[in-house]
């Protein structure tokens, strides 16, 4: 519930928040059922009779026999190599995480195959985008200098392949003088432009590019979203203009949906930091309290923390970007990955309070709980893995990433905090 609620608090676009709030909801409701409505219908339900066992020896489950007990017993034996394959790996990772790239391009969406993909292509490619860009000038629309800036920066504009085309009243003036005078320009003196007006203001399509008060005018262009970065691009290419040409006579402004989607890409980041940083700071001080110790509370979170570490060393490497659902993989992550360190620790201390040394009280952790972890695992992965058959790419990112951090916060559930735990107790012999 802490991981989903770190959401509410970190999260910058209100469809994350709310998702935030009705999974802790939900998963709040599914805990009351499965310690109250599960038992009770155990309690109900007839009891089973089985079968005599006719054997002296019950027969060892095949999880148990072909995975835990070689397990723990590699455990045991070689801590210190477990505890460096594992920072290695992580070491590894961290190259990956400054190659981590953040996406809000909807054209990446969907498959290459979907006939929205295709139809994006064929608009991108034929028709010069589909997005619109717009720019406003505010000022004396009908100044020389201020349509002179505005084709400037059309100019500008379509220097750039990720603009396909530009409109604006500065090319329906600079068109009309062509016809009129010959000169494929605009007039130099507000006197002619005036003239050139007077005809022009009749025609209602005028109105798509100035007000009436002709105080404001409007740049449209067409935006070709190629790739993640596009939109970063087309920002970064704009504001490059904008810094050097600023000016008394006229005011610019940008805005549509690549601008929007800069702003968006900016808080994906914001908003992984911050819920991420609640979520860990939340869960440690939970499990702390729940195991009665501060340093059992940090070990317990250490396996999560480097899964997490790894998997986005893992996006960086396979270019999957940070986009609006991946954004949410660190914090669901830390909140459902935790569960296998506490099955852990609650045996482990329950083992030890029997008056087991730390390396039997593991070996019988690993081979107890580790069957509640490992069946966690697989129906947890499974379900996210569902997500697979989305017909949206972030989802399929969002549910195989999802799977890979339940594999590794159960593995290092089951290998990292042991070797941990052996390896302190060794240093303090």
């Amino acid at each position: 519930m802490v991981g989903f609620l770190s959401f509410i608090f970190g999260a910058y676009l209100s469809m994350i928040r709310d998702f935030g709030l009705l999974a802790a909801i939900g998963t709040f409701f599914s805990g009351l059922l499965a310690i109250t409505f599960v038992p009770a219908l155990i309690a109900v339900l007839p009891e089973k009779k089985s079968k005599k066992d006719l054997s002296s020896t019950k027969r060892t489950p095949l999880l148990l026999k072909k995975f835990l007990i070689p397990l723990s017993e590699k455990v045991i034996n070689h801590p210190k190599k477990i505890f460096s394959i594992w920072i290695l790996i992580l070491i590894i990772s961290i190259g990956g995480i400054f190659m981590l790239k953040r996406s809000v391009s909807v054209a990446g969406y969907f498959k290459d195959s979907h006939p929205i993909s295709i139809s994006e292509q064929i608009l991108s490619k034929s028709f010069g985008g589909t997005k619109p860009v717009f720019i406003t000038f505010s000022g004396n629309i009908l100044s020389p200098e201020v349509l002179k800036a505005m084709m400037d920066l059309e100019n500008y504009m379509n220097e750039s392949p990720l603009i396909g085309s530009t409109q604006s009243i500065a090319d329906v003036v600079r068109e009309l003088n062509k016809k009129i005078s010959g000169e494929d320009k605009i007039p130099n003196d507000e006197g002619t432009i005036g003239q050139l007006w007077f005809l022009l203001e009749q025609q209602e399509s005028i109105s798509h590019f100035v007000n009436t008060d002709l105080n404001q005018a409007l740049i449209i262009a067409k935006f070709q979203d190629i790739g993640d970065r596009s939109t970063l691009e087309l920002t970064d290419y704009m504001q490059n203009y904008f810094k050097n040409h600023a000016s008394e006579d006229y005011t610019i402004k940008m805005t549509g949906m690549p601008f929007i989607n800069k702003k968006l890409s900016d808080n994906l980041l914001y908003s992984q930091i911050v819920s991420l940083i609640i979520a860990l700071i939340l869960v440690m001080t939970l499990v702390s309290f729940m195991l009665r110790s501060f340093v059992k509370g940090m070990y317990a979170s250490l396996p999560v923390i480097v899964t997490i570490g790894i998997i986005y060393g893992v996006m960086g490497y396979s270019g999957i970007p940070l986009n609006i659902a991946t954004v949410l993989v660190a914090s669901i992550a830390m909140g459902i990955g935790i569960d296998y360190s506490i099955h852990f620790f609650s045996y482990f201390n329950h083992s030890k309070a029997k008056g087991n040394s730390v390396a039997e009280a593991i070996t019988e952790s690993i081979r107890v709980s580790g069957k509640a972890i490992i069946i966690n695992f697989i129906s947890v992965s499974l379900g996210f893995l569902t997500l697979i058959f989305s017909n949206l790419v972030p989802m399929i990112y969002f549910g195989i990433i999802i799977a890979l951090s339940m594999l590794g916060a159960a593995m290092g559930a089951l290998t990292l905090l042991p070797s941990i735990l052996l390896l302190e107790q060794k240093k303090t012999q």
